[in-house]
C-alpha cells in the first residue's frame, strides 16, 4: 500500500499563500491547515476534493499519491545497456574532474588508515574509473574489480588498465559477479548490484 503524503504545505508556499489565506478561502481554520500541514490531522474525506480543486489538482496529487505537476520522473536511455557505448571520451573528461588527487591521498591515508593491502568491489564500474584512481594510491598488494553491464566500456576499461601497468584487476559483466561481495574489503555503489539482483545479498 502506497504511503499518504499530504502535499498541503507544498502547494500554499508554491501559490505564495498564508495558512490563514488557504483557510479563509476553504472555510476552515488556521490552526487546521497548520494540523494538516504537520500531520497532526488529516483532512476530513469530504474536504480532498474541495481542496483538490482549490489547487487545480487530482485528489491522488493532493495525498502525494500521484506526482505533481513538473515532478514526473522523465525516463533517460542511461540504464540502456548500449547508451554508454560511444561515451567513454565524455566519461574520461568528466571523472577527472571530480576528484583531486591530493585530497584522495589525503582521505586514504589520514581518514580511512589505509595500511594494508585491500579488495575493492566498484558496482557499475564503466570502464573503471575509480580503480584507475585508486590503485596506484593504496598499499602494494590491493586488489579492484569492477561490475558493469556494458562489454564495450567493460573492455576499453581492461585496455585502460594493462596500458597503465596496473596489477590485481578484474572487470567483469554483472552476471558473473553474483558472491563475490563477501570477497572484497571496500564496496561501491553497492546499491546498484542490489537493483540489479533484486535483494540485497549477504554479506
Amino acid at each position: 500500500m502506497r504511503t499518504i503524503n499530504l502535499r498541503i504545505l507544498d502547494l500554499r508556499k508554491k501559490q505564495g499563500l498564508t495558512q490563514q489565506d488557504l483557510a479563509s478561502a476553504i472555510g476552515v481554520t488556521f490552526q487546521t491547515v497548520s494540523k494538516w500541514e504537520n500531520g497532526v490531522t488529516m483532512p476530513d474525506v469530504a474536504m480532498l476534493p474541495l481542496l483538490a480543486e482549490y489547487f487545480q489538482i487530482t485528489v491522488d496529487e493532493l495525498l502525494g499519491l500521484r506526482p505533481l505537476s513538473g515532478e514526473e520522473y522523465i525516463l533517460t536511455e542511461t540504464g540502456k545497456k548500449n547508451y554508454w557505448d560511444s561515451k567513454k571520451e565524455y566519461l574520461i573528461k568528466s571523472r577527472r574532474s571530480i576528484w583531486n588527487m591530493d585530497y584522495m591521498k589525503f582521505l586514504l591515508r589520514d581518514v580511512f588508515l589505509i595500511k594494508e593491502p585491500v579488495n575493492i568491489l566498484d558496482c557499475g564500474c564503466g570502464y573503471g574509473a575509480l580503480g584507475l584512481l585508486l590503485l596506484p594510491l593504496l598499499p602494494e598488494g590491493s586488489s579492484y574489480t569492477g561490475i558493469d553491464f556494458n562489454q564495450k566500456l567493460l573492455q576499453e576499461g581492461k585496455e585502460l588498465f594493462k596500458k597503465k601497468g596496473l596489477e590485481g584487476v578484474s572487470i567483469t559483466p554483472y552476471r558473473s559477479a553474483g558472491k563475490i561481495l563477501a570477497e572484497n574489503d571496500i564496496i561501491c555503489k553497492k546499491e546498484w548490484m542490489d537493483n540489479l539482483y533484486g535483494s540485497k545479498p549477504e554479506i
